[in-house]
């Protein structure tokens, strides 16, 4: 009677934990996102600070969320993570956080989810011959700007372009191969089923299914005209921008998507906002 009151109780505590995790993409427009950049040369915080606040809306505060951070691999420069409001992307930030600098340059970011264990599972773990494991890993690439790791993730931030999923895991494994290290692990693929309300005009819809698609860090989508469901499937490779706010990884940033469904005139479901 004990064991089986037990295992209630377990089960009752699973489902309740599990309803209480969040969503990882909710079906609901994001105020804000997350953009990275690499400045150079002398900082001046008050002068950026108040750049990047003038672009704040009523919505979402425009700030550093992340940095600036230095690493003795590329000296001269600091690594920092803005929060900006959805509709601000690099071509406004550029000359905004130059306030404050000489140069800012954005940055992509591909994810990898490796073992939580062992070489590389850490950036601020000490690293091989002297150095810590963030400037050993940026060493493996001069086009590699800035390396995050924890709890098995692994991300890289580097110029749009510069690097692929592919060379990045090849030289990864050239890296700590040699040491006993583990892969990088697997490039992260995540998805999101949201449901748009009716009347559905399927020609709108086909253009949006087509215009997802095509977006930097999608692998497919579909939008079921009939269900009015809208599904889709992202690799986690050059992403530009990322959802906010920033926490432990990164993840698909859903602003792009809601850009396509207004042009389309398309809206989610009374009760999906």
């Amino acid at each position: 009677m004990a064991a089986t009151l037990f295992l209630a109780a377990l089960l009752a505590a699973l489902a309740q934990s599990k309803e209480a995790a969040p969503a990882p993409y909710p079906p609901e427009r994001p105020k804000a996102h997350v953009l990275y950049f690499m400045l150079a040369g002398e900082l001046k915080a008050e002068p950026l600070r108040k750049a990047l606040s003038e672009l704040s809306t009523k919505e979402a505060e425009c700030r550093l969320c992340y940095g600036p951070r230095k690493a003795d691999a590329r000296p001269g420069a600091q690594f920092v993570a803005v929060e900006a409001p959805a509709a601000i992307g690099w071509k406004e930030l550029v000359p905004a956080l130059r306030k404050g600098c000489t140069t800012a340059d954005p940055l992509c970011v591909t994810l990898f989810q490796g073992v939580n264990e062992g070489p590389g599972s850490d950036s601020e773990a000490p690293g091989f011959l002297g150095m810590g494991m963030r400037d050993f890993v940026l060493g493996m690439s001069g086009d590699i700007r800035w390396y995050e790791a924890s709890a098995g993730w692994r991300q890289f931030f580097f110029g749009a372009g510069k690097i692929g999923a592919k060379e990045i895991a090849d030289r990864y494994q050239k890296l700590f191969g040699p040491v006993g290290g583990k892969p990088v692990g697997a490039l992260v693929e995540e998805g999101l089923r949201w449901t748009l309300a009716e009347p559905l005009d399927a020609k709108a819809a086909s253009r949006a299914e087509k215009s997802i698609a095509k977006l930097p860090g999608v692998l497919r989508c579909s939008i079921d005209a009939t269900q009015r469901v809208l599904t889709a499937e992202f690799r986690l490779e050059e992403l530009r921008s990322a959802a906010a706010p920033l926490g432990p990884r990164a993840r698909f940033d859903t602003s792009t998507l809601f850009e396509i469904l207004d042009k389309e005139k398309l809206v989610l479901a009374s009760g999906e906002k």
